[in-house]
């Protein structure tokens, strides 16, 4: 097998750790670090940061009890919570200092994962190569340039410390090395539940290349046997989360039904996923934050092709197992690491995404680098072809995430080229028609609003979503037009309801707009706004004692509500003059 040591006999060994050390985390630097000029984005970041009052105050008792309780997100990850809190206690909401741990994280778990393979096989070219890849590829962008998938990133670096210690425990196996390693995969389960299946990587570990279930080349039941017992405290531990993360996204409501993907559906696409990780890792182009899910559009040919193409590679690498161990356990890290997210629970609307592939696709590299070098070896290829032929990969990922980076700058721009990489993407045109609006640009903004529309005519939702745009531009007939309609594909919609008065507000139409104010709150009883906004217009029509009780349960519900309480003073200090409303809060 290839090893720097082959190339350069001269150069001490710590010089070449030292040496390749300095080469990852420099390159891994000099690509993500124009993150730093990135804003945050309009996609789970105000949930995770941004509007999560919890988090912007930094880190405090009231944050720390929420970091382990609050579930609204899907997902129960206390440490990356805390982590957001710990960013904005260092940096405040300027978004570059967000980025930067990212970033850091990102490099530490290059270079970890060269340390850990470099110290299981001895090989250090190789594990720099399946290091390098790690960090430069594109398809690993979007879990370091989107700033809440810190999740990804946190849980991923306790991943590779879990081995690195569970490496130390085999070496020398004692209690304290043990539950170092348990430790470890607990704070990891903290920080991201995909983490889930950590344990069937370490028992992957153990078949190659520790060596734990031979003795010599033959397989011993007994040593496989304890392997196994050994990790019955991991997979209890993964069990567990798995059953809190499902309650937890069930709870949010992003855990689709088998009515809207029937596991036929689910099966399918997981097929064709698992090829298209593939085909993106080898050719990575059309990359987008969000990838729809087809339903049951998928071309039967697709999906029997992608099907034959997974068995054929796991016969492969199954045959290969004894000359090539490598094969088999980076095939097997890639199908099993995937498996929480490769949809047969299906959580999103989403057929595949990027950042899912941030610890799977360490399986294929491992398979590349081995399997590579073996083949090398075998028909002795010069070492400056091998070298160039390198170079020449690595510089051109890093050319391609440089360019995928600058899609992660702001929300338009991240919004935007999903829309041009993907087709009839109701999310992508959707959330631009948002950030659109929200930049001053409605007229910009309607066209994609109803290009969403256009997609997905019954979604109640994305006619409220027209009509608060259409709102915005002052086109009041429109908007009010767009938000009956919502309302009669959901009669229960508050946001239709609400966007409708406020509409009608505009108009004149005071009395209609108290009944839709009435009426979305009659839906969403707790929506402090809508009591505020039905107060003011209650105040307007002269209900001053009514107005007054809405203005009082708004800050009743949210205590620093500041324009409830100027309304509720004002009220009181002016009675029956009480001046009319401009607009009510949206």
């Amino acid at each position: 097998m290839l090893s720097v040591s082959d190339m350069n006999p001269f150069l001490p060994s710590r010089a070449r750790t030292a040496l390749l050390t300095a080469l990852l985390a420099g390159a891994t630097l000099a690509v993500f670090c124009r993150t730093l000029t990135h804003e945050f984005v309009d996609w789970d970041d105000p949930a995770y940061v941004t509007k999560n009052d919890d988090v912007r105050n930094g880190l405090s008792p009231a944050g720390v009890r929420h970091a382990f309780t609050d579930l609204r997100t899907g997902n129960w990850h206390p440490l990356t919570m805390l982590s957001h809190m710990l960013d904005v206690q260092l940096f405040g909401m300027k978004p570059a200092g967000h980025h930067l741990t990212n970033v850091l994280l990102h490099t530490a778990n290059t270079l970890l994962l060269f340390w850990l393979l470099k110290r299981m096989t001895g090989a250090e070219l190789p594990s720099a190569l399946v290091a390098a890849l790690f960090a430069l590829h594109p398809l690993h962008v979007e879990s370091v340039a989107w700033v809440s998938e810190r999740k990804d990133l946190l849980s991923t670096l306790f991943g590779f410390l879990t081995m690195l210690a569970y490496l130390r425990y085999v070496e020398h196996r004692s209690l304290g090395r043990y539950l170092l390693t348990l430790g470890m995969f607990t704070l990891g389960l903290m920080s991201k539940p995909m983490l889930v299946t950590l344990p069937f990587v370490l028992l992957l570990l153990d078949y190659w290349p520790l060596g734990r279930f031979t003795a010599g080349s033959v397989l011993e039941p007994r040593r496989v046997l304890r392997a196994t017992t050994e990790k019955i405290p991991f997979f209890a531990l993964a069990f567990a989360l798995s059953v809190i993360t499902f309650f937890a996204q069930r709870g949010a409501k992003t855990v689709q039904s088998l009515e809207t993907f029937p596991l036929d559906i689910r099966l399918a696409n997981a097929a064709v996923a698992y090829v298209g990780y593939l085909v993106k890792m080898f050719w990575p182009r059309a990359l987008a934050a969000l990838y729809p899910h087809p339903g049951n559009t998928l071309p039967l040919w697709q999906v029997i092709g992608a099907s034959l193409a997974l068995l054929a590679i796991s016969v492969t690498v199954l045959g290969m197992r004894r000359r090539h161990p490598c094969l088999l356990v980076g095939w097997l890290w890639y199908l099993g690491t995937l498996v929480p997210v490769i949809g047969i629970v299906q959580v999103g609307p989403q057929a595949m995404a990027d950042r899912y592939t941030y610890v799977p696709l360490v399986g294929v590299f491992l398979m590349l680098s081995w399997g590579g070098a073996a083949a090398l070896k075998k028909y002795d290829w010069p070492d400056k072809t091998v070298t160039t032929l390198c170079i020449v990969t690595l510089a051109a990922l890093a050319v391609c995430s440089t360019r995928q980076l600058r899609h992660w700058r702001d929300s338009i721009a991240l919004f935007r080229h999903a829309t041009e990489v993907t087709s009839q993407n109701v999310w992508a045109h959707t959330n631009l028609s948002v950030a659109l609006a929200r930049a001053g640009r409605p007229y910009e903004a309607v066209v994609h609003a109803r290009h969403a529309v256009r997609i997905e005519p019954r979604s109640a939702g994305l006619w409220v979503n027209l009509g608060g745009i259409l709102f915005q531009q002052g086109r009041l007939s429109d908007a009010v037009a767009a938000c009956s309609h919502a309302l009669r594909l959901k009669p229960d919609s508050d946001d239709a309801h609400a966007n409708l008065a406020r509409a009608l507000v505009r108009q004149g139409k005071l009395a209609e707009a108290a009944a839709h104010y009435s009426a979305a709150l009659t839906i969403q009883p707790d929506a402090a706004v809508y009591h505020n906004n039905l107060g003011e217009v209650l105040a307007t029509l002269g209900d001053n004692q009514n107005a007054g009780r809405h203005f009082e349960q708004a800050l009743q519900l949210q205590p620093d509500y500041s324009r409830a309480r100027r309304s509720l003073q004002r009220l009181q200090r002016e009675g029956a003059t009480h001046k009319p409303v401009a607009h009510p809060e949206p």
